[in-house]
């Protein structure tokens, strides 16, 4: 009902301001909360499957909320005033719920402007459903090592969120030895998402990584499908490595990162993808757009290290344009 409207949409206005007054870039570079992250919580709620159900509306938005506010809060103290926020806004309680939103369909289409739908699944379900996933991993790719705990099932389903989303990228910042890696690989073989990672030797340079980030983008573009660029910590061998993911992440591409041969050898399927999507724009810009819906980018950082925060404010990107 247009009332119900009224009311959830101010609803998440004062939840966005509140959470806008209460944390400070001056606490963490990363507690940045703009109105594209108040845009991102509104559109993001047209990919799950609302019914008519007060209580299913609810649980899509705090799900959401917490995803979009709640994972970038770096102590308990923080989650724990959010979650006081949520209380009084929505007055959502502390109820145990005993399930989780995952997508069902393994496939990302290209096609899909907002990503595949998510479905509210009971715990045990979503547990089984990771079983065969990690039986299949184990088969076709390598030994899984984590036991599948409750909180890798929870991490799982937020890494199946943001890889089903076209362009979505994800900010793990942690604490070494926490299994990031292992989870991001396994929700990217379900999905059938080919993975690159840069392969470091005493040899790699900034011309190495540019090759290894051309390899992903060409495999992405050349063959229309979603691939997932992962870069830990130690492959951050150089700052210009990062500035390099900065800028992808922020305009979708490195300047002279091509030649004009290799976009060449691109353009004839770019022009006619971009005329079937009636694209306005010219094909750089094409290029470009379908570069970010595409690749994936995946930095896993040590919150420990000293230069964590200085890595952040100098490529603002890795939080402005990535779930954290």
């Amino acid at each position: 009902s247009p009332q119900r409207t009224t009311m959830i949409g101010s609803m998440m206005v004062n939840i966005f301001s509140q959470v806008k007054t209460t944390f400070k870039s001056t606490e963490h570079p990363h507690y940045v909360f703009t109105p594209k992250d108040l845009t991102k919580w509104i559109v993001s709620l047209m990919r799950y499957e609302l019914t008519s159900d007060p209580e299913v509306v609810q649980k899509a938005l705090l799900y959401e909320s917490q995803r979009i506010f709640g994972d970038r809060l770096v102590s308990t103290d923080d989650k724990q005033r959010f979650d006081n926020i949520l209380m009084e806004e929505a007055r959502a309680g502390s109820k145990k719920d005993d399930s989780v939103f995952a997508s069902q369909s393994l496939a990302v289409h290209t096609k899909d402007s907002i990503g595949i739908p998510l479905v509210n699944i009971p715990s045990v379900d979503y547990e089984s459903t990771l079983k065969k996933t990690v039986n299949r991993y184990e088969f076709e790719v390598a030994n899984f090592k984590l036991p599948l705990l409750k909180e890798i099932q929870a991490f799982a389903a937020k890494v199946d969120r943001v890889l089903t989303t076209p362009g979505g990228s994800l900010l793990l910042a942690g604490r070494s030895g926490m299994g990031r890696k292992d989870v991001v690989q396994l929700i990217a073989n379900m999905h059938a998402m080919p993975i690159f990672s840069p392969k470091i030797t005493p040899t790699y340079q900034q011309k190495q990584f540019d090759n290894d980030i051309k390899t992903a983008i060409q495999t992405a573009i050349t063959n229309s499908e979603h691939v997932v660029f992962i870069i830990e910590e130690y492959q951050l061998s150089q700052s210009s490595f990062l500035q390099s993911i900065n800028c992808l992440l922020s305009s979708g591409e490195v300047p002279k990162l091509f030649t004009q041969q290799e976009l060449d050898g691109m353009a004839t399927q770019l022009r006619e993808q971009s005329s079937e999507e009636s694209f306005d724009g010219d094909l750089h810009d094409y290029f470009a757009y379908r570069t970010r819906c595409l690749l994936h980018i995946v930095i896993i950082m040590n919150t420990d290290k000293s230069d964590f925060a200085f890595q952040l404010l100098t490529n603002p990107a890795l939080y402005k344009e990535c779930t954290v």
